[in-house]
């Protein structure tokens, strides 16, 4: 995916999907609470309204049998009494004789049979209840409704998740749509939106137009970004190309003295810097790196060319230029963005050093420009990198940019860079290269 590519959204995060899990969690919801309720309410039927009852009948029973002997016990369609006088032996089923006062659930018998004993000096009293009837009255008047409800919640949620399906389906396409777009390749019918606008609210008609807006603006902006790039290549190195010819030509005369050769060799040297810090703006100023010749860069090289041009800022100072390597460092890139980047950071290295050293230090994977200046203070280092930004005891030369354009750079071609300083001590710049070729010294050339 190229830069100017908008980036991928996480499909398992779409409006769809969140819709259809929070209506899948709604009737979740409220299928558990029915089961719950449910399974609670037939739990108090049998264990408080049942019981209840018998116990009040048992009461009624037995009150009425000791009042009058005679009274013959309960027969209903869900309710048999049997009273065993005290000292007889009434006939009863075999399976009520062994049974303990209180209730008794007689499921091994016959399922859903509860018996409630009561005995005193009157004898025994026994109520046999078959709650059968009972659950299926619960069953068609309780559970049947409970489904109706259930199948036309179910319908009503279907309903719902449908019409906001088909509300938020054209942001839906929308999305799509611009997931696709590539500014550096715009598709103006993948832009049309006039389909999504069709039968569309009027919130997304007015996003489409917005969009459409935006487009507009966007594919003129890209015109106008390539054009300039384009004029500037073209315009700022024509001049650059004459001065460099013009010193060359003038070096090659031999008739100059050495004030007047170091002279020339100063213009050459700063045209060179002008083309390639051209280069660079140019690189930043296009959205993405294309068009740029990728090269393996042999980096001991670029550091010994950079010195050899950098070595006229210390000429009147008491500094010494080092560099010291464990082998050839061979990356792969733009040659002018990596020259931009060593070049910045040796020259303010050598810039801002008034005695002592500047190492440039060549690792495996890493170019360390390490010197003895004036350094900076932990504040000053955490602003390094923002535009026009010069420390306090910074005093001469340099307009604060030069760092900014490292760090762009850096991040754009993900060739990290990082600043250490101390006041008085110095300072350490380091630009890492994660992809890379390192040759030992005792390797053979290749």
């Amino acid at each position: 995916m190229t830069q100017a590519q908008l980036p991928q959204r996480n499909r398992g995060d779409g409006v769809n999907k969140r819709l259809f899990a929070g209506f899948a969690l709604q009737l979740g919801a409220i299928l558990v609470s029915v089961i719950l309720v449910v399974f609670v309410a037939s739990w108090i039927i049998q264990n408080i309204f049942v019981r209840t009852a018998i116990e009040q009948e048992a009461e009624l029973f037995v009150q009425r049998v000791t009042e009058n002997s005679s009274v013959s016990p309960p027969v209903t369609v869900n309710l048999t009494g049997y009273h065993v006088p005290a000292g007889t032996s009434a006939p009863i089923p075999e399976y009520l004789k062994e049974l303990n006062p209180g209730f008794n659930r007689l499921e091994d018998i016959q399922s859903g049979l509860i018996a409630h004993v009561t005995d005193n000096d009157s004898g025994r009293f026994i109520l046999v209840y078959d709650k059968t009837q009972l659950m299926r009255l619960a069953f068609y008047f309780g559970l049947i409704p409970l489904g109706i409800i259930l199948i036309v919640t179910w319908l009503l949620s279907w309903m719902s998740y449908r019409m906001s399906h088909q509300a938020v389906s054209p942001l839906v396409r929308l999305a799509r749509r611009l997931e696709k777009l590539d500014l550096n390749k715009p598709d103006q019918a993948l832009f049309d939106l006039s389909e999504i606008r069709q039968g569309s609210d009027k919130e997304v008609a007015v996003l489409a137009n917005a969009l459409d807006h935006l487009n507009e603006r966007l594919n003129r902006f890209v015109e106008r970004e390539r054009n300039f790039t384009r004029d500037a290549s073209h315009e700022l190195r024509s001049p650059v190309t004459v001065i460099q010819m013009a010193t060359e030509m003038l070096l090659e005369e031999g008739q100059l003295g050495d004030y007047e050769r170091r002279t020339v060799m100063r213009i050459s040297s700063v045209a060179r810097d002008m083309q390639a810090l051209t280069e660079a703006m140019l690189v930043l100023a296009r959205e993405s790196g294309e068009g740029l010749a990728i090269k393996e860069i042999d980096v001991n090289e670029m550091v010994a060319d950079e010195i050899r041009r950098y070595r006229y800022l210390v000429r009147h100072k008491q500094v010494e230029i080092r560099v010291s390597s464990k082998g050839r460092l061979l990356v792969q890139g733009p040659p002018s963005v990596a020259t931009v980047m060593v070049s910045n950071l040796i020259r303010n290295a050598c810039a801002y050093t008034d005695d002592g050293e500047v190492n440039v230090i060549i690792g495996t994977e890493t170019v360390i420009v390490d010197d003895t200046g004036v350094g900076m203070s932990v504040a000053e280092v955490e602003n390094v990198f923002k535009p026009y930004f010069r420390g306090q005891s910074i005093a001469k030369g340099g307009h604060g940019v030069g760092l900014t354009i490292v760090k762009r750079l850096s991040d754009r071609f993900k060739w990290p860079v990082e600043i250490e300083s101390e006041p008085g001590v110095g300072t350490r710049a380091t630009i890492r290269f994660p992809y890379c070729r390192h040759i030992d010294e005792g390797d053979p050339a290749e």
